[in-house]
């Protein structure tokens, strides 16, 4: 089991495995609902997981170039807070096409409602993440909006070593009851002296 904050994290959204995953945002002045955001967005993981992915990097998001800033390096040193504003954000599809092979593979984190860029799971158990989220368009709001979550993976297969072991010792019990049953069963049936 799992104990988490619910008041700061909401009740967990469950998401399959092997499907991607993009964060529905919605806005709301307290209780009452104004509309879905279609502006961009980034997530991270509160508690440093490392085993998920974005479901784009640098080439297939259409990147002519590297942004200004290095997210992974960035991401490690600073708060995310501190360094996901419009000044880091820059866009990378403007200017002449200059991504070397390395960098075309970097992640591209950042999300909207509009585009394919989601998170993808790589653990090799069902479990739990909790994220924060961020707007990153300085042309949706002045204001710093963002919100945490958290998602419940489900549906993760069993590694292959396991199902082995499951199927194994299930083979194993069942020859032992039969070995057992023709051994110890008593039998009417009496043997003849030639």
């Amino acid at each position: 089991t799992i104990s988490y904050d619910c008041d700061t994290y909401g009740n967990p959204i469950e998401a399959y495995y092997a499907e991607t995953f993009t964060p529905k945002v919605a806005l709301y002045d307290g209780d009452t609902f104004i509309k879905y955001i279609d502006s961009n967005f980034v997530v991270w993981e509160d508690l440093r997981r490392i085993d998920y992915s974005y479901g784009l990097n640098l080439k297939t998001a259409g990147c002519n170039r590297k942004p200004d800033n290095n997210w992974d390096s960035l991401a490690k040193i600073l708060n995310p807070l501190t360094y996901w504003t419009n000044v880091y954000s820059k866009d990378c599809y403007s200017g002449a096409y200059s991504l070397s092979s390395s960098e075309s593979s970097l992640p591209f984190p950042i999300m909207n409602s509009s585009n394919v860029n989601g998170l993808s799971w790589r653990g090799s158990e069902d479990g739990h993440y909790f994220f924060t989220l961020l707007v990153i368009d300085p042309d949706f709001s002045y204001c710093t909006l963002k919100t945490q979550f958290s998602v419940s993976i489900t549906g993760v297969p069993l590694l292959v070593s396991t199902q082995f072991l499951i199927v194994l010792s299930t083979t194993l019990a069942f020859i032992l009851v039969l070995a057992a049953t023709y051994f110890f069963h008593p039998s009417k049936r009496k043997i003849k002296p030639l």
